[in-house]
């Protein structure tokens, strides 16, 4: 096994123990309030184990913040007048006595500053404790916004109408039906986004992003991993290092700079402005307009809407070009958009469909 693979597999073992152990399906969940939530704790079993409950009103409460070193947390938002917090918590310990004891002066608290709300689980002084985790479940009132900020651990948050923000180093990131705008930051993790009401900023270091059906625009930065977009109703902005890159279904501009890999956009409505250091590329539009395309090694697959080819005209610099042999002849219309293609080392195929 060469050092790349070395360096591969241990990035992936890595991966596995950082996010591998709290996962969700199957747990008893507070009566009502919690309906519907359903997880199961994996990995090595704790010395102990207990639910905490608590509730806060929602009357001066504007926002819902969230930090921890180590934790999972499944929030979602519906018709209700407070904060109903569930927090199990998980304790290694030395022996089961010691755990017990510790658990006996945990409770859940919170603190309310500036219209910001803190829940927090209190952590008593108890000598022989390896280890303290957490697994939130929390529901709020639908109009507040929520931060949250995490070193590991999962976070799945839903039917949130306003602002949201997560931030974790190694964990799992899901956000869906969000009536606001979205901010993602995950440095080791996947994240995926759905149904959001709102403009979009991920960005992500190692992992895959997935972000679906957005009314408003999309900002992804990614330093390695697959990127995929879909139907976004505002302008798309990428930018990554490494990796595969999908955007698909894009009703404004998009604007994509990759370093290294593979990438495919179609269905855009607006202008499209994309750069390729070094791989492949392939561009197809839905609608007449601007369009520069460099892909500085590899190749480019240009497929342009045989119905519209007549609104573009064409400024070509590739080592090698296949085209119709039709597509360029006669004068192009007044209105035509400038197609710039710059490809100097690869081929650039131009199709119709």
């Amino acid at each position: 096994m060469d050092r790349r693979r070395i360096i591969l597999a241990i990035i992936a073992v890595l991966g596995v123990i950082a996010v591998g152990d709290v996962y969700v399906n199957g747990l008893h969940v507070l009566e009502g309030t919690f309906e519907g939530f359903t997880y199961r704790i994996e990995g090595p079993s704790p010395t102990a184990s207990e639910y905490k409950e608590a509730s806060y009103p929602a009357a001066g409460v504007r926002r819902v913040a969230l930090s921890d070193d180590a934790a999972s947390l499944i929030l979602r938002a519906s018709d209700v007048d407070a904060v109903h917090v569930q927090a199990q918590v998980r304790v290694y310990a030395r022996s089961e006595e010691v755990a017990l004891r510790y658990l006996e002066g945990v409770s859940v608290d919170f603190t309310l500053e500036d219209g910001v709300l803190t829940p927090r689980v209190s952590r008593p002084n108890v000598s022989g404790i390896q280890k303290v985790e957490t697994a939130w479940r929390i529901v709020t009132p639908r109009d507040m916004a929520v931060d949250v900020d995490y070193r590991h651990g999962i976070i799945e948050l839903s039917g949130v109408a306003g602002p949201v923000s997560a931030s974790t180093t190694t964990g799992m990131v899901t956000v869906r039906d969000v009536e606001g705008p979205v901010q993602i930051k995950n440095d080791a993790g996947n994240v995926t986004v759905e149904n959001v009401n709102g403009d979009v900023s991920v960005q992500t270091a190692f992992g895959t992003a997935n972000v679906r059906s957005v009314t408003g625009d999309v900002g992804v930065k990614n330093s390695a991993g697959a990127i995929e977009i879909h139907d976004v109703s505002g302008d798309v902005t990428f930018s990554g290092s490494m990796g595969d890159f999908l955007a698909t279904g894009i009703g404004g501009n998009f604007s994509g700079r990759q370093e290294m890999g593979q990438v495919r956009v179609s269905r855009v409505a607006g202008e499209i402005d994309l750069h390729v250091r070094m791989g492949s590329a392939t561009v197809q539009p839905s609608a007449a307009a601007p369009i520069t395309v460099t892909v500085s090694q590899g190749d480019l697959t240009l497929i342009l809407p045989r119905e519209i080819t007549d609104r573009y005209r064409f400024e070509l610099n590739a080592s090698r070009v296949t085209m119709p042999n039709d597509l360029t002849a006669g004068e192009p219309r007044d209105d035509a958009h400038l197609v710039k293609v710059h490809v100097p080392t690869g081929t650039l195929r131009v199709e119709t469909q």
